[in-house]
């Protein structure tokens, strides 16, 4: 039998490929490229630095990130698969401006969704070190909320949920939600700044705390759906220019 077709037989029956099909290596863990510029993207929409209507040129991308044109153009793509921007011809890809009725229905699921992850949170508290983590954040919040920088209590807000959902114990449940609250996020800019937004963020949020911490999965579930009927409604209070 000639040598080389026994090798290729060799190499098939114990998993390996030629060249033309060479396997993937183990994973190690870390992002791919792809992976690191939606991730470096969908923080930048989330915290303003690439606003609504505004176009992302690729030239500039490639330098700032330091990437090239193919991982890129995929990312662009996964971005665009999640409602984040748009992709059109003879205009490349702007970040997408939400409607106001499309704001309020992510507001409707949203609302669904982390309640259940404020009831699984609860369920879940003896957990572990949960109950240690949960405290520590909440300490920390609560020393925010005195304080009138809105800038660190839109952070620590986030901090808050992010843990809550975290907590949950449901990976997808997490995922779903990362991707909805993003395109909202830079909205609570603009309504944390009243003192009554304040005020009821505050008291919604020691409702939250104080439901999860007792155990209690039905209060929890109840006192994050009204706080997140509240956010809603500063949101749907804002002037029709925030919206697209």
């Amino acid at each position: 039998m000639d040598s080389t077709v026994s090798k290729r037989r060799t190499a098939a029956r114990s998993g390996k490929r030629g060249v033309a099909g060479r396997p993937r290596g183990p994973r190690t863990g870390k992002p791919t490229a792809v992976e690191r510029i939606v991730e470096e993207i969908r923080r930048g929409i989330k915290e303003g630095r690439y606003a609504p209507g505004q176009r992302l040129i690729e030239s500039d991308l490639t330098q700032a990130l330091g990437v090239s044109r193919g991982p890129l153009r995929e990312a662009m793509s996964r971005l665009a698969g999640d409602g984040l921007v748009k992709i059109e011809r003879n205009r490349g890809v702007t970040v997408r401006a939400l409607t106001r009725e499309e704001v309020r229905s992510i507001s409707t699921i949203r609302e669904v969704l982390e309640g259940l992850a404020a009831r699984l949170a609860a369920a879940h508290i003896h957990e572990g070190s949960n109950r240690e983590e949960f405290k520590r954040l909440w300490n920390e919040m609560q020393s925010v909320q005195v304080s009138s920088n809105a800038m660190e209590y839109v952070v620590a807000n986030e901090r808050f949920h992010t843990l809550i959902v975290r907590l949950s114990g449901n990976e997808p449940l997490a995922q779903l939600l990362d991707q909805l609250r993003t395109p909202v996020y830079r909205f609570q800019f603009r309504t944390r700044l009243s003192t009554d937004a304040l005020r009821w963020g505050n008291e919604d949020h020691a409702e939250i705390a104080s439901a999860i911490l007792a155990g209690d999965p039905d209060r929890a579930e109840r006192a994050m759906r009204r706080h997140l009927r509240h956010s809603a409604k500063l949101i749907d209070a804002l002037p029709d220019e925030a919206f697209g």
